[in-house]
């Protein structure tokens, strides 16, 4: 009796993740046709490439790359200061559909701050990102 349910398992789990990984690898193909004519820079060269002159520190930059990188399950070192998260670059997105939560969850908790919901929705670059989170911090404020 139990049989044919074990049989029905042992079918379409292995098809289940089948079907996961291929998606999984096609949309990794997808980021990386995007981002092919793109350096993978370090965390230092995209300070020094977007954000040199600024006057938002080399660590907030480096730390909200860094959250990114943490929850977003791809290679993201040749993605630009300004690549649009909610146009071309959404694909990222499909990779884990809960990157972006777990991504505002990182920001809020490594530097102290609250995102709003309507906040969260204006952050489509690791630039805008940064902004708001440098526009969050005590530091930034000027005295």
């Amino acid at each position: 009796m139990h049989l044919p349910v074990i049989i029905g398992l042992a079918v379409v789990l292995p098809l289940s993740f089948l079907l996961v990984w291929s998606a999984d690898r096609s949309t990794k193909r997808k980021l990386a046709k995007l981002t092919s004519g793109s350096p993978h820079l370090t965390d230092e060269e995209f300070y020094d490439h977007a954000f040199a002159g600024s006057d938002i520190p080399r660590d907030v930059v480096t730390k909200v790359r860094a959250i990114f990188r943490e929850n977003i399950p791809a290679d993201i070192s040749a993605l630009g200061a300004d690549d649009d998260f909610a146009g071309d670059f959404q694909v990222i997105w499909m990779l884990d559909s809960m990157s972006s939560v777990e991504v505002v969850v990182g920001l809020e908790k490594a530097f102290g701050i609250t995102i709003e919901d309507s906040e969260a929705e204006k952050v489509t670059s690791i630039r805008k990102a940064v902004e708001l989170i440098w526009s969050k911090l005590p530091s930034a404020t000027p005295e």
